[in-house]
């Protein structure tokens, strides 16, 4: 939960609301849409597919609006949030919680709003409205939603929600009072406030509310020691309150979706975890469900039944059904995991909950983010029966090891689901140093829709069975389905071989030089989207690998020099070169490999020492990755040419009339980090980033690396002078921007600057907007001939 703190008898707290729509048109959108992608396998499917990393994520997703996730998901995505809206930080709240609407009712409509806090201590600009127009996927920011100066403009939005009818209106507490909200309008109503019934020391916390907007629940606060005190029930339609105090540790309570039956968790007897109380707000009866009983941890609620996580059932983190009424009915498991050590998908979202419409011809949604490698991480939906399928949504994205989003609980997305149960939002750090909200489309069809219980049909076209195979080899393979092909999935011996592939052309490369020479099997395995699967019939092969290196031969040295040479040799078929060097056996020195395959080759030494004598061996490797090493040879390398004789020694300046050089560096100290000048005004720079000494034209001089390396020479009024001349020797081979003197501010329209572009010398000057040496161009005075890597006097 947030910190929070009192400010004139009201609570805020340290964060900010994120609210988005789409656009404000009334367009019902069309009829019948599905969306795209998603699967179903069964509960105890021991498939798992690989995590996606955050290189993977970064790939497909788009600064804002509309992506695909890969296959096998295909669904469609909705980034809604980016570094933008926090000027680069961390501002992104996690979304309030499974059971709450971050989404508005949208029927009928292509409008749609979306809630999500930002933090203002952490870069946003408080709550937000966006848009997102659900026919064209655009996203777009609409500016703050609360000015700077209001409390509300502090509030996370956790426990804020939308009314699940009026399309533009969310809750909010303030204290005591509960709130409606206009995102359209910004007009403000007051539904309750409960100082005049339970008196001035107490505030509301976790409110929920029918979906008819009719009957509304709250946990009761003390407002000294911030102790639950119970729950409370306001009935707008009566303008009545009930209070239902607690009777053991208190955690929360809720009222369903019909407004008729209340749900209390609490430790009664302190044993164990909470226990379930059920009140019958229209007759007062009331029911205890022990936590040993399965009573729920994690939960959403329906019209009249809960869905909730069930942590003493045998089957491993399973979510229950349990029917309301007199008595209380446990139901069947609806969702269970794999194993143990999968963090449980109990996070339930059952925001779209239907009236008149049995739990067991509905579906609920969940999502959650562990360490365990052994599951996906992904958000999955389930029906309310004890068919015991998943539809496989999304992966979530979320790295618990990543900086983004703070700690591990702020990390696990913890989504809600808007009431047609078509769209699924959530918070993820995709593996980044910040936290984003995002927006799955559910294709729910696959749950709902009619069943289907036909596998596909499949078959391995190629390669022919008994085929000898060595290499890269493709597998393919026809699949049929009487709705569609979701996926063929190679198998080699049994074990999958690369990844599924989501569409006709079913084909794989596969490599056979990964695998032991010998008879393999290979099989398809076709699904459908309903979770039907067929697989193939086998097909055997045998690989047959290249297991022979390349015979070495004609292993020579040519074109000899002080500090170079170029080794030759041949192979008897195509192979890669490279090559081994160094003054002993040990070598010590690989040339960078040359991947083409050739059976003439040459690789040239340099960086040699001169009169030395030099090891050397050569290496080549064929397609099949058979490698052949020669035996060590020896070459010498030439004698030192005689040395060239000292450069005239570069004049010293003529003192300018009036006193000398305003500044002259001569580069020449050798050492240290400090570039004096000699003309005496004490202008001495200091070398920065790494800059180092070397050889100049005389005596010294520095190199820099062309990226951050420069001297800094203090402003002074004196290196305003106009109109001045600038001389310096300089040495480069760059092709690209590299300065040589700069004195200049970007956008001052003052200074001037020496630099090359391009291997060309420029230079421009600027006393002002008016006054000027610059021809529009990025070189003028442009000057050919500076990058030839000799010393050149400017």
């Amino acid at each position: 939960m947030s910190f929070q703190v009192r400010t004139s008898g009201s609570l805020l707290r340290f964060a900010f609301v994120l609210v988005l729509a789409v656009a404000s048109t009334m367009t019902p959108a069309p009829a019948g849409d599905q969306a795209p992608g998603g699967f179903v396998e069964a509960d105890n499917s021991t498939q798992v597919r690989a995590r996606l990393t955050a290189a993977q994520i970064q790939a497909f997703l788009p600064a804002r609006g509309a992506f695909v996730f890969p296959a096998p998901y295909s669904t469609q995505g909705i980034r809604l949030t980016n570094a933008s809206d926090c000027g680069g930080a961390d501002c992104v709240n996690y979304v309030g919680y499974s059971y709450y609407h971050n989404i508005n009712n949208h029927v009928g409509s292509d409008t749609m709003y979306v809630f999500i806090g930002l933090n203002q201590s952490r870069g946003g600009a408080g709550p937000t409205l966006f848009s997102y127009n659900k026919v064209t996927d655009e996203v777009r920011n609409l500016g703050p939603l609360f000015a700077s100066t209001s409390a509300y403009s502090w509030n996370s939005g956790e426990g804020w929600y939308f009314s699940a009818t009026r399309p533009t209106t969310i809750y909010m507490n303030d204290g005591p009072r509960m709130l409606r909200y206009d995102v359209l309008s910004k007009q403000y109503e007051t539904v309750f406030d409960a100082t005049a019934q339970f008196g001035s020391n107490r505030y509301i916390w976790q409110m929920h509310s029918s979906d008819d907007d009719r009957v509304h629940s709250a946990t009761l606060r003390d407002l000294s020691t911030y102790e639950m005190l119970g729950c409370m029930v306001y009935r707008e339609d009566t303008k009545k309150f009930l209070y239902y105090p607690k009777t053991g540790d208190f955690d929360e309570c809720a009222i369903d979706k019909s407004g008729r039956w209340l749900m209390s968790l609490e430790n009664v007897d302190g044993l164990y975890d909470d226990e379930m109380r059920v009140f019958d707000i229209e007759t007062g009866a009331a029911t205890l469900i022990w936590d040993q009983d399965g009573a729920p941890g994690h939960a959403d609620m329906g019209y009249g039944y809960i869905v909730g996580a069930d942590n003493w059932n045998p089957m491993p983190n399973a979510t229950l059904l349990w029917k309301l009424g007199s008595p209380v009915v446990k139901g069947p498991v609806v969702h269970y995991n794999k194993n143990w050590n999968i963090v449980a998908s109990n996070h339930v979202a059952h925001g779209n909950a239907k009236p008149n419409t049995p739990p067991e011809q509905q579906y609920a949604c969940g999502s959650n983010a562990s360490r365990y490698t052994g599951a996906a991480n992904e958000i999955v939906c389930y029906r309310l029966d004890a068919s015991l399928n998943n539809l496989i949504v999304a992966p979530v994205m979320a790295d618990l090891d990543a900086p983004g989003g703070g700690d591990d609980y702020s990390k696990m997305p913890k989504g809600n689901i808007d009431v047609t149960g078509q769209y699924f939002i959530w918070t993820s750090n995709v593996g980044s140093s910040r936290l984003d909200a995002f927006i799955v489309k559910v294709p729910a069809q696959l749950l709902t829709g009619s069943s289907d219980t036909t596998a596909p049909a499949t078959a391995i076209t190629a390669p022919a069975g008994g085929s000898s195979l060595a290499g890269i080899t493709a597998i393919a393979a026809t699949a049929t389905d009487n709705v569609g092909v979701a996926g063929v999935q190679f198998r080699l011996d049994g074990a999958n071989l690369g990844s599924e592939v989501p569409s006709a052309p079913y084909t794989f490369p596969w490599n056979t030089l990964a695998y032991a020479n010998g008879s393999h099997t290979l099989t398809a395995v076709a699904r459908d989207a309903a979770g039907n699967s067929t697989t193939s019939a086998p097909v055997s092969v045998t690989v047959s690998n290249d297991l022979t290196p390349p015979v070495l031969s004609a292993v020579g040295v040519t074109s000899v020099t002080a500090i170079g040479a170029v080794v030759v040799w041949t192979t008897d078929e195509p192979g890669d070169s490279q090559v081994e060097c160094g003054t002993t056996t040990a070598y010590g020195v690989t040339t960078p490999l040359a991947a083409a395959l050739v059976t003439a080759h040459a690789q040239t030494l340099t960086g040699l020492a001169a009169g030395n004598r030099y090891h050397y061996r050569v290496r080549s490797k064929d397609a099949a990755g058979n490698l052949a090493v020669s035996a060590d040879a020896t070459f010498n390398t030439l004698p030192a040419p005689a040395p060239m004789p000292d450069p005239t020694p570069t004049p010293t300046p003529t003192p300018i009339p009036g006193g000398g050089p305003l500044g002259y560096w001569k580069l020449d100290e050798g050492s240290g980090t400090t570039a004096l000048d000699a003309s005496g005004n004490g202008l001495n720079g200091t070398l920065l980033n790494g800059t180092a000494w070397t050889a100049g034209v005389v005596s010294q001089a520095l190199s820099f690396d062309g990226l951050d390396d420069y001297v800094a020479v203090p402003h002074t009024a004196v290196l305003d002078a106009y109109p001045l001349t600038l001389a310096v020797w300089v040495k480069s081979g760059a092709t690209g921007l590299r300065g040589i003197v700069n004195k200049y501010l970007p956008a001052s329209m003052n200074g001037y600057q020496i630099f090359t572009n391009g291997g060309n010398l420029c230079a421009w000057y600027f006393k002002d907007a008016s006054d000027y040496v610059w021809d529009g161009t990025g070189c003028t005075l442009m000057t050919g001939g500076y990058n030839d890597s000799q010393w050149h006097q400017v």
